[in-house]
């Protein structure tokens, strides 16, 4: 029996040692330099969280650093800075780290100090970061000498980070993943958690370190049976730990760990009114940040089609309804949309609503238990992609958002919450990416039916009257996941190539299984269903005949990555008299070798999605349907075993 692609002989991209190709010249120059801008517009800024200052120093007027990440254009990789306020242009780079097989930071906890190396260690960070592109994430510690009172001789495992002032030492070293990382009281605490999956390298538990003893000795306080698990929130008193336990997208459960008591074992939250054996999703739950508080700020889709916010007291298993369309459940602000918790402060809460793929922001008092809209002037159509509040340093009206859209990859801004009526925002200078000299046109909302009347989103980009003249070519591109949605935010720089420069419309639909429409949308690809989303892009390509005179329907391809790349591949079999080319990046070629093949940590994720294949009938179903080496997720084996085929 031959392996997938055993006999292949793979070209190597110049300087990048991890792609492979077969048979694929190099790029023209023209289109190499072309891109050139729209790569440089793409390199945005990741906002991660405020400098923690200890009481001295706020005392003493000292204003914390933001802290984000940002990849220089000379590098393959984004680093992080600091920045001391929005008029400060030349930021600090704190990390130095060398690409090697690429590196991935996904966390940054600052922290006001630790003494795990024996004496006290003040300020810095903790965060999560793989070495080569592997996702198996490390947790590492960032310190400046020059906050300390005492000098730190070299340590164990400690890495250069020259010319970096900062330093950096690993605190674990080994093949298994931990994530999720979270230290008590918005870091000014003493207990560090994380999820793990140190155990058996497939399940993920939680465990804790305490920040105050010498030494690293993780305990563990949540043993999960199966799936993934991890920590998401403490309470203000340090006294309890919510963790939150996934099965798929739309069954994620929560539960209480009595950090004074973990013989106890962990308390699973059943929420009022709904059955406990039915599966809900509980998407984020976190406690209010008050000592002595029990209440929890969630949302979920328990209680409706769509994630609402919700807020549940643990002492009395009550629930108050912020968000809940259901007019009997008499919601504070009723929203039919989904709807997440974005910033959560002593103060107020902040949250998003997904308006069809649009984004609305909303302002919950704690106090007078009012609900208000927030507007951002200039950014009415941007969407939000990240809330930081400096609650933590006792200023909660202090906020920055990042934002992005069609023309921008992302910008940074300070947000002054004073008075909530009308909010200031500034822009942090240092912190905004360029735009092409071309400007992507606004995406426009379509919807289409499908096969069996269900209503498709999409979005869709028309070149300008500049760039074309009369019909126009269409790359449609299917998005990954399948639980993900394109929303009107920049994506790649490839795609205001394609529409700037090559003169091609691109339209990007939310096929059925897509978030951000309801859970009984996002379920109606499942299992047996999964060509169901496959006929959708069928009734696009229709639609496109039919209805759309502006395109050139004998000139579309296809484009998509991961779930989108076997979208790609069973559109190009289907559908392929309607179709001139097809482009599958990372796609899933045989859903059995998939599954088999893919993450441990990820696979029963993955069954709930497309199917267990160890079950004889749905193995036989998904053989019927079915169509790089770093790859964690689809492994090179599915790029191979399309390969052969065809």
């Amino acid at each position: 029996m031959t392996t997938p692609g055993e006999n292949l002989h793979y070209d190597r991209h110049t300087g990048f040692d991890r792609i492979k190709t077969v048979n694929v010249p190099p790029l023209p120059a023209d289109i190499v330099e072309g891109l050139k801008p729209y790569e440089l517009s793409a390199l945005g800024f990741g906002v991660a969280d405020f400098e923690l200052l200890d009481a001295a120093a706020l005392a003493a007027g000292k204003t914390p650093r933001l802290f984000y990440k940002h990849r220089p254009p000379t590098e393959q990789m984004a680093q992080m800075y600091s920045v001391r306020g929005v008029d400060d242009t030349t930021p600090e780079r704190l990390t130095y780290f060398s690409t090697g097989g690429g590196r991935t930071i996904v966390s940054w906890i600052p922290i006001l100090g630790d003494n795990l190396r024996g004496k006290y260690r003040k300020g810095g960070t903790i965060f999560a970061m793989d070495l080569n592109g592997d996702e198996v994430f490390q947790l590492w510690r960032y310190w400046e000498d020059d906050a300390q009172e005492e000098t730190f001789d070299p340590v164990e495992l400690e890495i250069d980070n020259k010319p970096g002032r900062g330093r950096i030492e690993r605190l674990t070293n080994d093949g298994f993943k931990y994530l999720s990382d979270m230290v008590s009281q918005s870091g000014k605490g003493n207990i560090l958690a994380f999820g793990s999956n140190m155990e058996n390298n497939k399940e993920t538990k939680v465990y804790i370190v305490d920040l105050n003893r010498p030494g690293w000795n993780p305990v563990k306080v949540y043993d999960t049976p199966a799936g993934a698990a991890y920590p998401t929130s403490f309470s203000a008193d340090e006294r309890y730990l919510i963790v939150m336990r996934t099965i798929s997208s739309t069954n994620i459960s929560r539960y209480i760990v009595d950090l004074h008591d973990l013989g106890a074992g962990p308390k699973q939250i059943f929420l009022p009114g709904i059955a406990p054996e039915v599966p809900v999703a509980i998407k984020t739950a976190r406690f209010l940040p008050r000592i002595g508080s029990t209440e929890i700020l969630m949302d979920t889709d328990a209680y409706g089609d769509f994630t609402s916010v919700i807020l549940y007291d643990l002492a009395s298993g009550g629930v108050h309804h912020l968000t809940t369309p259901d007019p009997s459940l008499k919601a504070t602000c009723p929203i039919p949309w989904d709807v997440r918790l974005g910033a959560l402060t002593s103060e107020y809460g902040i949250f998003a609503a997904n308006r069809d793929g649009y984004c609305d922001v909303y302002r919950y008092d704690l106090i007078s238990k009012e609900m208000k809209q927030l507007t951002f002037p200039g950014h009415s159509r941007d969407i939000v992609t990240a809330f930081i509040s400096d609650d933590a340093n006792g200023r909660p009206n202090s906020m920055v958002a990042s934002f992005t859209s069609p023309h921008f990859a992302s910008s940074i801004s300070a947000i002054d919450l004073s008075n909530p009526e009308q909010p200031v925002m500034t822009p942090y200078a240092a912190c905004q990416t360029g735009k092409p000299s071309h400007p992507t046109s606004d995406a426009a909302l379509i919807r289409y039916k499908s096969f069996d009347g269900l209503s498709i989103p999409a979005w869709v980009y028309i070149p300008s009257q500049a760039t074309r003249s009369g019909k126009v070519p269409c790359v449609i591109y299917i998005h990954g996941g399948p639980a993900s949605q394109i929303r009107p935010s920049f994506r790649v720089s490839l795609n205001g190539y394609i529409v700037n420069e090559m003169g091609i419309a691109l339209i990007m639909p939310n096929v059925r299984g897509s978030t951000g429409y309801g859970k009984t949308y996002e379920k109606a690809d499942d299992v047996f269903k999964r060509e169901d989303s496959v006929k959708d892009i069928g009734a696009l390509l229709e639609h496109i005949k039919s209805s759309m005179p502006e395109i050139d329907a004998s000139r579309i391809a296809l484009m998509g990555g991961s779930y989108g790349g076997y979208m790609t591949f069973a559109c190009l079999f289907h559908y392929s008299p309607l179709i001139r080319c097809g482009v599958a990046s990372c796609g899933i070629a045989n859903w059995v070798t998939f599954l088999e093949s893919t993450h441990p940590a990820r696979r029963a994720h993955r069954r709930n999605e497309y199917g267990d294949e160890s079950n004889p009938e749905v193995r036989k179903f998904l053989e019927n349907r079915s169509q790089g080496e770093q790859d964690t997720r689809v492994p090179l084996s599915e790029a191979l075993i399309m390969f052969d085929k065809v």
